[in-house]
């Protein structure tokens, strides 16, 4: 989904960003600096981890990616794509369902040498296409327009967005070394409120408010550098389409409740689309609670009665699940 904005770096202001000059709507500094409640919203229960296979991940350049398993590997550097000035190379994480709001945490390290000191990596986040997507770039130059900043690519050259560029310095560097650092992005897309923490830090590094994109998918790449991201765990709000589970009745880890598995909602979800067995659990009681609130709304609206709700909640008790 897309909320309406007006498009940026056309034409003249286009080339002044490709040329590193700094238009004056770039300068999101001049904002209202964000409270100590900025980007706490509701991000959702969608957890999607495990995730470190080739299977799922989309890289622009597949050549250039390497899947040993616990990581994934920016090994080779990307090369300009030409037409708007954008990201490089990066893999989109394909595994789930669009997110709304969303939290990516992860480990992620420049492998480029620390002498080069332009080289970063970037989060992707709200992803809609390879011209529509909101970046967090993590670069140890904060003195350049293009470096260590939230942007934003919307069929125009990437542009800026972020509170702490004030026109000729950004935020303090966000990697200055080769080692694995925690990195945060929290995007809140009703407000369009984004935080990026690095290395578990309580106030954020970087801010910005943006409505463009207000569901998407997130990913890990360079601009035009090498580097890697372990540790990987998404939390968010599904939106987008279910890829619907086949099963005739809902199945909750290794208990068949008996349930019929039957449509319920208008994204062609199933009720057993939209029980998160599948991920990963580090308590089973968080997990019947998950069951009992998605069947209590399931019960409300008509889809299931009392009594196979009754059931449901059941086969989730008895299932293995968020067990050790």
């Amino acid at each position: 989904m897309r909320a309406a904005t007006a498009r940026a770096c056309a034409g003249a202001a286009g080339l002044a960003l490709a040329l590193g000059a700094i238009p004056a709507a770039a300068q999101a500094g001049e904002a209202t600096a964000p409270s100590d409640g900025f980007a706490r919203c509701d991000i959702g229960d969608t957890r999607i981890t495990d995730v470190m296979a080739a299977e799922n991940w989309a890289p622009l350049t597949p050549e250039k990616w390497e899947f040993p398993g616990d990581e994934v590997i920016l090994a080779e550097a990307g090369v300009n794509p030409g037409g708007y000035r954008r990201p490089f190379e990066y893999a989109i994480l394909t595994e789930g369902r669009e997110l709304g709001n969303v939290q990516i945490e992860a480990e992620v390290r420049l492998d480029t040498p620390a002498t080069i000191s332009n080289r970063d990596v970037i989060i992707v986040f709200g992803y809609q296409s390879d011209t529509e997507f909101y970046y967090a770039h993590l670069s140890q130059d904060n003195t350049i327009y293009a470096h260590n900043g939230i942007f934003r690519v919307d069929n125009a050259d990437r542009f800026r967005i972020e509170h702490q560029w004030d026109g000729t310095t950004g935020a303090p560097p966000a990697v200055t070394d080769e080692d694995w650092h925690d990195v945060k992005v929290t995007h809140c897309a009703d407000t369009g409120e984004i935080a990026v923490y690095v290395d578990g830090a309580d106030t954020p590094l970087m801010t910005a408010v943006d409505t463009t994109f207000s569901s998407g998918r997130v990913g890990f790449g360079s601009f035009d550098n090498v580097g890697r991201i372990r540790d990987l765990v998404v939390t968010g709000t599904a939106t987008g389409p279910c890829v619907t589970d086949p099963s005739s009745t809902v199945v909750l880890g290794d208990v068949d409740s008996g349930v019929a598995n039957v449509p319920a909602d208008d994204l062609g979800c199933t009720i057993d689309d939209l029980i998160l067995d599948e991920q990963q659990w580090d308590d089973h009681g968080e997990f019947v609670e998950h069951v009992t609130a998605v069947t209590t709304e399931l019960r409300v609206a008509g889809v299931i009665t009392g009594q196979e709700r009754g059931a449901l909640t059941a086969a989730a008790a008895r299932s293995s699940v968020g067990k050790a």
